[in-house]
């Protein structure tokens, strides 16, 4: 399909360009149709023959569509295209980006919105100021930051059910009141043992090794033994039992040849059928004989030994101390 030159839009001033007249612009500066028709003009009088093939193709040997149109259209695409750049983790470092950046092309910078949520904001490229400008914010999740956080914890309902078990035994650890129950002011014996603020010392034995009992006494003398435990080396000790009533009496101590060496505590406080453990820090015990000594005793229940079992102390990082000392020194 062709159309001839003379008919169609500004044709005034397309056929004063064919025919070679001069046109007169009032303008200085050329506009787009008059630089598409000095473009025509010169690919007619190169042998376009005056007609204008309106099928657009890379192929065509017509001169006025090589020179004029298919070039125009092609230069427009050009400058025009949006081409993705990439995806950037600050508006810097798409500032930054050395490569080859054309009119309307687009990149998106990764950020977070106020609610925490991580979104990606969308920068489109001006050829002419040679600036990227903010477009849009896109959230490409539906879940907010908090249930991301969630999912990815590894989180499930049996470990939901097992935290607020926990929680709650945390809670009851913390405000239930003193949970060890050897009462220091309470009355116990000591045989041949010293005690200094809360650490016991034995006399000097040829025994080598310590022993503890939870026992029957009747009349201050050990009848049947519930526990009873030899310790040969230093080191935290635990024991759990079960109190009963005929049980009611926690010893600790020694035999040697020429006498014992015990100290007994009554476990008439403690309630019948309940699990308890017993815990000692033994500091010294003697591989040759001499004086045994130990310190920290506790008695708890075995539901709270439990529980204090699932909890430490925060420790801090060398760099959080570092910053405290810091913080000491400002």
């Amino acid at each position: 399909m062709s159309a001839n030159v003379g008919e169609g839009y500004n044709e005034q001033i397309l056929q004063a360009t064919i025919d070679g007249e001069p046109y007169v612009n009032e303008n200085p500066y050329p506009s787009r149709i008059e630089v598409l028709l000095m473009e025509l003009k010169e690919a007619i009088e190169s042998g376009g023959g005056g007609v204008i093939d309106t099928t657009v193709n890379g192929t065509s040997e017509n001169a006025v569509q090589n020179k004029a149109i298919y070039n125009y259209v092609n230069s427009s695409v050009a400058t025009n295209t949006a081409n993705f750049i990439g995806t950037f983790n600050s508006v810097d470092a798409l500032e930054a980006y050395s490569g080859t950046v054309t009119n309307n092309d687009y990149a998106f910078v990764v950020g977070t919105d106020s609610d925490g949520n991580t979104v990606y904001n969308r920068y489109k490229y001006n050829g002419e100021t040679e600036t990227w400008s903010f477009e849009y914010a896109l959230n490409n999740s539906s879940f907010t930051a908090a249930q991301w956080a969630a999912i990815n914890s590894g989180i499930d309902s049996a470990k939901v059910v097992q935290y607020d078990k926990d929680s709650t035994a945390l809670i009851q650890q913390v405000d239930g009141g003193a949970k060890n129950l050897f009462d220091y002011a309470k009355s116990y014996s000591l045989s041949n043992i010293t005690n200094n603020d809360g650490v016991y010392t034995t006399a000097s034995d040829t025994l080598t090794t310590l022993r503890l009992q939870i026992a029957k006494s009747l009349n201050g003398t050990i009848v049947e033994n519930l526990v009873q435990e030899s310790i040969y080396n230093t080191g935290v000790y635990y024991w759990e039992f079960t109190k009963y009533s005929s049980f009611n009496a926690f010893r600790i101590g020694h035999n040697g040849s020429a006498y014992n060496a015990w100290f007994s505590y009554s476990l008439e406080n403690l309630t019948n059928g309940q699990k308890y453990v017993i815990r000692i820090d033994i500091t010294r015990c003697s591989d040759s004989g001499g004086s045994f000594q130990w310190r920290d005793i506790m008695i708890c229940t075995a539901e709270d030994w439990a529980i204090s079992q699932k909890f430490a102390a925060y420790a801090p990082t060398n760099r959080e101390l570092y910053e405290m000392i810091q913080a000491l020194q400002a």
